[in-house]
């Protein structure tokens, strides 16, 4: 059950790493 909980929060730290990354990449192309 511990391992279960540590692979989603894993994941979810990685979906969030990914969403902040194509927010900056989106803000720096949407920036003039």
């Amino acid at each position: 059950m511990r391992q279960k909980l540590a692979l989603v929060a894993a994941l979810a730290v990685g979906v969030i790493l990914l969403a902040a990354a194509a927010l900056f990449a989106l803000a720096r192309s949407l920036a003039p």
